[in-house]
């Protein structure tokens, strides 16, 4: 049967009416909280999420306790003050974290999200207006025939295209102005004298 957790600290008088063990609770937590335990992954935030590598066996036994005293503060009343991005708890109650979510983890990321959704241009498209033709015109068959095969490609193959042409599957929106490439017929008199300057 479980009963009431009855806290007192060496060294000190009084009786436990809810303050020690809130105490208790508060310094597990920091403690546990510490960079130095490397328990939890540190943001500049100021909060703290589940570590990224694997568990070990030890790993496992911390947070088997770590669950064993929230269960605790649960039952007791009380709060486990980890600083948990508002995303954890959002995913215990089976709801979707947001963008202001990932802000509240991440500031300088979820910013740079939102700016990007906010950002009214065409040029994060991947359209390809920096197109070079060489003995074609966008008028031709052939040039046709390209741009309506590539806009029926699925977005992962696309990203595939961009990176053989580029060299990286990632680049700025800032930077997609000077990114050009070439479209030239292979059948040209002397191949040396196509390549790109």
């Amino acid at each position: 049967m479980l009963k009431a957790l009855q806290v007192s600290f060496l060294g000190e008088m009084g009786m436990d009416e809810g303050a020690v063990s809130q105490e208790l609770f508060s310094v597990a937590s920091r403690t546990l909280c510490l960079p130095s335990t490397s328990t939890f992954c540190h943001f500049a935030s100021g909060l703290v999420w589940l570590p990224r590598q694997t568990l070990s066996c030890e790993d496992e036994d911390t947070f088997l306790l770590i669950g064993t005293l929230c269960g605790m503060a649960l039952f007791n009343l009380h709060m486990v003050p980890f600083p948990f991005p508002r995303a954890l708890y959002k995913k215990l109650l089976d709801l979707a974290p947001t963008l202001e979510d990932l802000e509240d983890l991440l500031p300088t990321m979820g910013r740079s999200l939102r700016k990007i959704l906010n950002y009214k241009s065409d040029s994060l498209d991947s359209d390809f207006t920096n197109v070079t033709y060489r003995q074609y015109t966008n008028l031709d068959q052939t040039i046709r025939n390209f741009w309506t095969v590539f806009h029926k490609l699925p977005e992962e193959k696309k990203k595939m295209f961009f990176a053989f042409l580029s060299g990286s599957d990632r680049i700025s929106g800032y930077r997609l102005e000077w990114f050009k490439f070439w479209i030239e017929d292979p059948q040209v008199e002397n191949p040396d004298e196509s390549l790109p300057y």
